[in-house]
């Protein structure tokens, strides 16, 4: 969960804000252009993005050790 999207309730503008919590729908964050605020919201993107390169990296190193 991304704490900094808990800035973006600070928008009127962003309705979409409030699904931040789940972070993985932090995409839909973009639409935020009009709240300098929500630019945070980018980290949780950057973030997702992260663990996801962490996951595959975990299962490609489990395949290689099953072989």
């Amino acid at each position: 969960m991304c704490a900094l999207c808990a800035l973006c309730a600070l928008c009127a503008l962003c309705a979409l804000c409030a699904l931040c919590a789940l972070c993985a729908l932090c995409a839909l964050c973009a639409l935020c252009a009009l709240c300098a605020l929500c630019a945070l919201c980018a980290l949780c993107i950057l973030r997702a993005l992260r663990a996801l390169c962490i996951l595959r990296a975990l299962y490609t190193l489990r395949a290689l050790c099953a072989l």
